[in-house]
């Protein structure tokens, strides 16, 4: 994560794996099949968090800022035990684009189940509210909060999501 993809070599990666270069050719052809392998594993992991977010049919209307808090915290707790490879697979070249593509869709796609359910207004499109909840939770994480602080700021970000800048 720290030379980005392009300048990382494959005696790094051994070095930080602490295996010896034919070990690692028994495992992978080459640095590329190594990185769609991790890249793989890390979506099949975030889109199975993602499925499990879907706001309950049956939750109380006045429990979603509570549920989408806990969603944030679930979301922040994954990327911050998987540091490296959240910064490799939503900021680094070369898939980092399409990968947050990816994980907006995924949102989205809950979010269509939520708006069916009532939960999320028709007057904005689900393509704006994804993109809009992507970009606080990536704001979020890039700030490293401290994790006294990470309920609060969850709480206070659901909020931004549930309620809306205004007081009317």
């Amino acid at each position: 994560a720290k030379k980005g993809f392009h300048a990382t070599k494959i005696s790094d990666i051994v070095k930080l794996s602490n295996v010896t270069q034919p070990v690692f050719y028994t495992y992978f052809k080459t640095k590329d099949e190594a990185y769609l392998t991790l890249q793989k594993e890390f979506d099949d992991r975030l889109e199975e968090l993602v499925v499990s977010m879907i706001i309950e049919a049956t939750l109380p209307k006045e429990n979603v800022l509570d549920d989408v808090t806990q969603s944030l915290r679930l979301f922040l707790n994954f990327f911050n035990e998987n540091h490296d490879l959240t910064i490799i697979s939503l900021f680094q070249a070369p898939h980092d684009i399409e990968n947050r593509d990816k994980l907006k869709k995924w949102i989205a796609r809950n979010m269509v189940i939520e708006q069916k359910r009532g939960f999320y207004s028709e007057l904005i499109s689900i393509n704006s509210m994804a993109s809009c909840y992507l970009g606080v939770l990536i704001q979020t994480f890039l700030e490293r909060h401290d994790e006294e602080n990470l309920d609060f700021i969850c709480k206070e970000r659901a909020t931004f999501i549930c309620k809306g800048l205004t007081t009317f």
